[in-house]
């Protein structure tokens, strides 16, 4: 049974109930701030806050699904605005229980029960959904309405609509669709004032909210345009599996929701505010199924939540009445059953626990109010250990006070070392998903906004090739930037001076090749040089429906290198159309560095786009690879030298480049600690401007030549590079097995050739049997000077 509108308390003691229950609610509601953390999801929602405090502008400087109060829906602590997450808190809360109770009051007997049951023990546990869960109920409130209710109360529930779609994208979606179904409702029954008011109060709060959050009003058309293409680019790029049975269970809800919304249809009188509703429900629904099941994880639960919502507020929440009531109660009650066992797949200890979820997040709130000081004060020792843990007090010495970006999507990094931290648009790289979004990235970068510094981290999700995110900053970093340090795992990118061409930095086409699905395309022609591959593959027809209805099938980059390994990555189609760095091959942060400074160690041998089997009808029968040449880069041979000072920290020169047989280990001799270079083995160095002189020790590790060591001996030479031609400065052949004065370390003093010489070589040779098997020859305390 429902009532037309709430019931009004009777007595004092009616009224007091009402007011306990809406604050028992409203305390379940109120979800406490996250505490700092330099993950992933942390690090965006810090971030949002960051953007907000320093007055960026979404949709030119920042580019997400979140508008320009999200920080308070990501309500984690950085340092900032945690008396702002405490306020919106109490907002929502008060809001959110009045609506959710009155909406409840418009029930009578067991559907009540339900009613209210669902939301004391599921309903306000997902603070997403809850947003989601809002704006329906107001929608259909004032569909239902169908322009009756007073102006003050439309002119308050539009404006809360507007400040939920600021914190949002997806909030904004629904809610227009609300707001234009109320318009469109109006207008047809000639209810127009009503209607443009409702429209009215919520673009004009809208509108007033954007500006008041400092945001200009001409960035609104990006915002929207932004905004929708990451949301696409998600179900392309973020989809994941749903755990067995949960996508049965799904699509089961799905169908029967969709049943009873024709139903609906067919048998209401009122045509246009039957279709206004309905056309409510399907945007309800599909949001929640997208966002659901694309990324088929926890989200699982807010489809079902999304769910459970209409069928306990049946019939109240559609102003359903008329024929077949009966049977359309029964058809939401198998729908709930299912949408129940849906929750518990999805996240099993959910609906097991839920009473014991219940009391913690009742007691956390209640500790909140009663032990204040307590309570606030271990967000700041939260705060202090994350900054403790995340000083990088080298990077900030040379950084002060120049803008940074952070690549990766570890920015929590930057907020706790206090940088001038600049973003780029789409701040995450995991995040640029197509190819409008990689190039917004782009531009930001080859323009004069670029940031002085680029705190680097190269990772990725979800098993994708590691550039294919951010893939052209990635290509535009090695000629715009040059390598600086490293400390930590961040690496630092420094802004070369003088002006910057972006035109010299763009991949020069070299060939198009066309190819169906799973055959390799050959490369090793062109493995010598630094290549940009576009992989521009389609759905088909099939593709399309499954996309809009579901998601996009996967399709995996494979890749052979030029040893015949192999392996496979996840490639997002926007992302292949959008181009990556294929060769050298860049799995990591080395090799990456490797194809900054021109020293490629892994090269590619062929590419192919494959997919599943059940998968191939999803994809257009061709794939188009259109290979390009990037200009060469030696921005990151710092690194590498940074590497080999590390590695040789025991000589006060370091070697440019060092080859021996087998890699350098650190030993004693003597007790002095020495690099063994197994021979044979060869060290350059570049000799510095007014050196007249090299020294050093060099010697043989003891076991070379007691306890059975039998070294044959091995002769040690220094040598200059005059004029292309080498001269030896040095050459002494030690036998310590036949030879006591050739045990333990040697010294050697030589001076450098006039003309100066422009390298030196210190080089072990083996013995004259050449049996370098006991050949543990080592150097130390090398210095030119």
């Amino acid at each position: 049974m429902t009532d037309s509108a709430p019931n009004q308390p009777t007595t004092i003691a009616d009224r007091l109930m009402r007011v306990a229950f809406c604050v028992l609610l409203g305390i379940l509601i109120v979800t406490v701030p996250n505490k700092p953390s330099d993950g992933l999801d942390a690090s965006w929602r810090m971030s949002l806050g960051y953007f907000f405090q320093h007055g960026l502008q979404f949709g030119r400087d920042v580019v997400f699904t979140y508008g320009p109060l999200g920080f308070l829906m990501g309500k984690t602590y950085s340092g900032l605005q945690f008396g702002s997450f405490l306020v919106w808190q109490l907002v929502q809360a008060v809001v959110y229980s009045i609506v959710i109770f009155r909406q409840g009051l418009r029930l009578v007997g067991y559907p009540r029960l339900f009613y209210f049951l669902f939301f004391f023990t599921l309903g306000v546990s997902y603070e997403d959904e809850l947003q989601q869960i809002i704006v329906a109920l107001i929608g259909f409130e004032f569909i239902r309405a169908a322009g009756t209710e007073g102006r003050t109360h439309a002119a308050f529930h539009a404006s809360f609509l507007a400040v939920l779609s600021l914190l949002k994208f997806t909030n904004l979606m629904l809610a227009g669709v609300f707001v234009a179904a109320i318009l469109v409702q109006g207008l047809l029954l000639r209810r127009r004032t009503p209607a443009l008011w409702f429209a009215g109060w919520f673009v004009g709060a809208f509108l007033a909210g954007w500006v008041l959050c400092r945001q200009n009003p001409l960035n609104l058309p990006a915002y929207f345009v932004n905004s929708w293409d990451v949301s696409q680019g998600y179900q392309e790029a973020m989809g994941l599996p749903p755990p067995s049975g949960a996508l049965w269970k799904g699509v089961l809800v799905l169908c029967l929701l969709v049943a009873y919304a024709a139903c609906y249809l067919m048998t209401k009188p009122d045509r246009i505010r039957a279709g206004c509703t309905v056309a409510g429900l399907a945007a309800f629904v599909y949001l929640n199924w997208k966002h659901g099941f694309v990324r088929a994880d926890g989200h699982m639960i807010g489809f079902f939540y999304c769910a459970l919502t209409v069928i306990v507020a049946f019939p109240a929440l559609l102003g359903d009445t008329g024929p077949w009531l009966s049977a359309r109660r029964w058809l939401l009650a198998v729908t709930g059953m299912i949408a129940l066992l849906g929750v518990h797949t999805a996240l099993p200890w959910l609906l097991r626990g839920f009473l014991g979820n219940l009391q913690e997040k009742f007691f956390t709130n209640l500790q909140m109010v009663c032990a204040w000081p307590e309570f606030r004060e271990a967000y700041d020792k939260s705060l202090e250990l994350q900054v403790k843990d995340a000083a990088l007090p080298e990077m900030r010495k040379t950084i002060g006070q120049s803008t940074v970006d952070v690549f990766g999507y570890e920015q929590g990094v930057a907020l706790f070392n206090g940088f001038n931290y600049t973003p780029r648009p789409v701040f995450q790289s995991y995040s640029a998903y197509t190819p409008r979004l990689s190039h917004l990235n782009y531009e930001f970068y080859a323009s004069d906004r670029a940031p002085e510094y680029v705190l680097f981290k190269l990772h990725t999700i979800d098993g994708r090739f590691s550039t294919f995110d951010d893939s052209q900053v990635l290509a535009l970093l090695v000629q715009r930037y040059e390598y600086v340090q490293g400390e930590g795992t961040y690496h630092l990118w420094h802004r070369k001076p003088g002006p910057f061409d972006p035109r010299q930095a763009e991949p020069k086409p070299i060939r198009t090749e066309i190819a169906p699905m799973g055959k390799p395309v050959k490369l090793a022609d062109l493995a010598d040089r630094p290549l940009w591959v576009e992989v521009d593959a389609h759905p088909s027809l099939l593709g399309r429906l499954r996309s809009f209805f579901y998601k996009p099938a996967v399709a995996q980059l494979q890749i052979r290198d030029s040893n015949g390994k192999m392996a496979a990555y996840r490639m997002p189609l926007p992302e292949g159309r959008a181009g990556f760095i294929i060769n050298p091959i860049v799995e990591d942060v080395v090799s990456y560095m490797r194809f900054a400074g021109a020293a490629a160690d892994r090269r590619v041998d062929s590419i192919a786009l494959i997919c599943a089997a059940q998968d191939r009808d999803c994809f257009a029968d061709n794939v188009i690879f259109a290979v390009s040449a990037l200009p060469p880069s030696t921005a990151g041979r710092e690194f590498f030298r940074q590497v080999e000072r590390v590695r040789f920290h025991l000589f006060q020169s370091t070697p440019v480049s060092f080859q021996a047989a087998v890699p350098p280990t650190e030993e004693a001799i003597d007790g002095r600690p020495v690099m063994v270079l197994h021979a044979p083995s060869e060290m350059t160095f570049d000799v510095p401007a007014g050196a007249h002189e090299i020294a050093g020790t060099f010697g043989y590790m003891p076991g070379a030549y007691s306890n059975g060591g039998n070294t044959d001996g091995a002769e040690f030479f220094v040598e200059a590079e005059v004029n292309g031609q080498r001269r030896i400065l040095f050459d002494r052949f030690l036998d310590p097995v036949h030879t006591a004065a050739d045990r333990g370390l040697q010294s050697f003093r030589a001076a450098l050739p006039v003309p100066a010489a422009s390298r030196l070589y210190l080089r072990v040779s083996a013995g004259a049997r050449n049996n370098n098997s006991w050949d543990w020859t080592a150097w130390t305390g090398i210095d030119i000077r």
